[in-house]
């Protein structure tokens, strides 16, 4: 019946219904003001809104009191996929009359997975596994009910971890936090994440490194486009429409948040052992570490302006945080510290035993991750719903300098490669169009300064 619901969707290919514990349900396609799909790489689960103009009381009708689901079919036009997705409706708000019999309110959903998370403890522990395989194991039993899939990206470190109560989205928390991409050992950052075409337990790393998914141009197809050579080529479901920057940069934000250079400490309470590990942008060798997509790779900042001396000549750094860990390692790179391996083993201790390596690729982590705010862009484009969060596009945005007439924005590069890490599908029932929102960025200049 859910399946159902809507299967005679809008001429737009848009059908929206709503669904109560009976599996009885009303379709609210002729209400739809406009409805909302939203994804972000640093959300573990997808959200709706729901806008209606109701003349029939559906919330006393059917009634709606938060135990339904929102069912929503859409696609972009003819040709792109079409998508059934739905959601447990948590929240009506907005609610204005504008008559006796009009009233206009919101609908907002949440996939489903975050209920089966909220009620669910993860009593499992794991030893001498990997966050990846961890991940997979404890999606996999706790959280695949909905009939999801999800795509991991293998790691190589190998831990061992017990539940303390922990719900699955937690369990996979604290595991992301630990994994060393097994591709990347310099710098690993794991995002935990949900789109319309599943779940998603990989690296940033990865992410930044995808191949691009589809160009974007700020011009007219019917006139002529910022580069000329390029014009015939822009086909109208590539031309943005709308275009905003957020932070072109914002340098107190970087250095307070560890992306110009930062300070982790790390301790063991059991030797009584510290050590501190350092990241420096202006480093070439630090900087080399970090992962940036493929046409891109040069600093936003000069290594020999002022700011580079100020870091360079730094007495402290702007970032620093502490963090346990222990040094139980045969292969560590710090020959003064004592090594227990005679002595503990996994039958022993086995969270010693296969303990944090957190401090082999941290202190490029929280910089890598910074640098997602460098240069951020919103554009509105066509609706297109194969896009999801996490995909690369090249974005061709037009130099408004009078030198550079003809040409895109240099410094992004001849590919400027952005990373989409939001993104929401809008449906407007008074034109009858998809268009989707996505929120770009771009860490690091294609060309040099």
């Amino acid at each position: 019946m859910v399946d159902q619901a809507v299967s005679n969707p809008a001429p737009s290919g848009v059908g929206v219904a709503i669904v109560n514990y009976k599996n009885e349900y009303v379709d609210v396609t002729p209400l739809l003001l406009e409805f909302n799909i939203y994804e972000d790489i640093f959300e573990h689960v997808m959200t709706c809104d729901v806008s209606l103009k109701d003349l029939t009381s559906v919330p006393e009708v059917l009634p709606i009191v938060g135990d339904e689901t929102i069912v929503i079919k859409y696609n972009t036009g003819v040709g792109s996929d079409q998508y059934i997705l739905k959601f447990k409706c948590y929240k009506m708000n907005n609610r204005t009359p504008f008559s006796e019999t009009e009233h206009v309110y919101s609908l907002h959903g949440v996939s489903d997975e975050l209920y089966m998370d909220m009620f669910t403890s993860a009593d499992k522990f794991f030893v001498g596994e990997t966050a990846s395989s961890i991940a997979q194991s404890v999606f996999n039993e706790y959280l695949s009910g909905g009939g999801k899939s999800i795509e991991v990206e293998e790691s190589t470190n190998l831990m061992t971890i017990t539940s303390a109560g922990h719900s699955p989205f937690e369990l996979i928390n604290l595991v992301s936090s630990e994994a060393q991409a097994a591709k990347y050992q310099d710098a690993s950052f794991y995002v935990f994440y949900e789109t319309h075409k599943g779940f998603y337990f990989k690296s940033l790393n990865s992410l930044l490194e995808g191949e691009p998914v589809e160009k974007y141009h700020l011009a007219d197809p019917a006139g002529p486009s910022a580069n000329e050579q390029d014009a015939a080529s822009i086909k109208r479901y590539q031309m943005i429409t709308g275009v905003s920057f957020d932070d072109s940069f914002n340098m107190l934000k970087q250095i307070t948040g560890g992306g110009m250079d930062n300070n982790v400490g790390f301790i063991d309470p059991i030797t009584k052992t510290y050590k501190e590990m350092s990241f420096s942008y202006t480093n070439k060798e630090d900087f080399g570490k970090l992962t940036f997509s493929k046409n891109a790779g040069k600093p936003v900042v000069s290594n020999a302006g002022p700011l580079a001396e100020k870091i360079s000549g730094k007495t402290s750094s702007g970032h620093s945080r502490l963090i346990p860990t222990d040094w139980n390692y045969a292969e560590s790179d710090f020959g003064d510290i004592q090594d227990f391996n005679q002595l503990i083993t996994e039958g022993t201790d086995p969270h010693k035993f296969h303990g944090s390596k957190k401090f082999n690729f941290y202190q490029n982590s929280i910089a890598m991750v910074n640098s997602l705010n460098d240069y951020v862009v919103n554009l509105v484009l066509p609706g297109n719903s194969k896009l999801t969060a996490g995909d690369i596009i090249e974005v061709y945005l037009p130099s408004n300098s009078p030198a550079d007439a003809g040409k895109y924005m240099k410094h992004f590069g001849a590919k400027p490669e952005f990373l989409i890490t939001s993104l929401n599908h809008r449906y407007k029932g008074d034109t009858g169009n998809v268009v989707t929102v996505v929120r770009a960025v771009k860490q690091s200049f294609g060309k040099g300064i």
